[in-house]
């Protein structure tokens, strides 16, 4: 069985992401520049000192684990296909939110093992909030909770009431499109309501495991060559697989008009002909 997290590195990492918070309310306070990166997303400063902080924080306390951050080049495929564990981070998830300091904005650590993520730390600077998860954590006291003020408060899931003629729904501020519009039309004539709360960042998965929404619907496609062999397609009722298309033999057209054909709108899907990312 997979070992939890040791709790020192918990207690660490939950600092350096407190630590990076502080650093992006500093920007946030100011009349900050902003910059635009290749993908048209925006970057300011707080993202590159948030950045800097959780670089030399992991370092120093995992120096045998690698890093792939936002905010700088990943190492080539070939290299990082090797690795067992790594650190993911995002050290300002939601600068569109910074941006607009409506306060949604998050810093993101996950340990990623096996392609799988372990454990992750999320901070929510505006809110003074750090929520933490380890999959492999027997202890429930310390599985999954959100720190406030240096208090604990757990996090231990919610199952659906089947009873309830209401669904709750947080969905995002920014992306979704058609298809998230045409899916939440659907869910509303499943249900007497359907409250929608529209989030930025990660904060959306925070509110889902507070159990301040039953679904979080993510109808965005992403692709990159080389990484997602097959799409398929399966039946929405009883799980069964109707189709299979070996996307790698596909030019990025092929893809696009595949996708499409499938009731996903041309803005909903992201496709990289470059392994190493784009």
């Amino acid at each position: 069985m997979a070992k939890a997290i040791p709790q020192p590195w918990v207690k660490r990492i939950t600092q350096i992401v407190e630590e990076a918070g502080a650093e992006i309310l500093k920007v946030y306070e100011t009349d900050f520049e902003i910059q635009t990166k290749s993908d048209e997303s925006p970057l300011t400063q707080a993202d590159l000192a948030a950045h800097q902080v959780i670089l030399a924080g992991l370092q120093s306390l995992t120096p045998e684990i690698p890093i792939i951050s936002e905010e700088s080049a990943p190492p080539s495929f070939a290299q990082r296909s090797q690795w067992k564990r790594y650190w993911l981070v995002d050290p300002l998830d939601g600068t569109k939110e910074f941006v607009n300091r409506n306060g949604e904005f998050t810093v993101n650590i996950a340990l990623i093992d096996g392609h799988d993520a372990v454990f992750g730390v999320v901070g929510v600077p505006v809110q003074k909030k750090v929520y933490v998860g380890d999959v492999n954590q027997s202890d429930l006291s310390l599985r999954s909770y959100v720190e406030i003020n240096g208090d604990k408060h757990l996090l231990p899931g919610k199952s659906y009431d089947e009873d309830s003629k209401a669904v709750r729904v947080v969905a995002s501020r920014n992306h979704g499109g058609e298809r998230l519009e045409s899916y939440l039309v659907e869910l509303a004539s499943r249900f007497a309501k359907c409250e929608r709360r529209s989030v930025g960042s990660s904060l959306k998965l925070c509110v889902l495991a507070e159990g301040g929404a039953d679904i979080y619907p993510s109808l965005e496609v992403n692709f990159i060559k080389g990484h997602n062999p097959d799409f398929v397609l399966f039946d929405d009722n009883t799980g069964e697989e109707l189709e299979r298309h070996a996307l790698n033999q596909l030019s990025s057209d092929e893809i696009h008009e595949l996708i499409q054909s499938k009731g996903i709108a041309k803005g909903e899907v992201e496709v990289c002909d470059n392994p190493d990312g784009c």
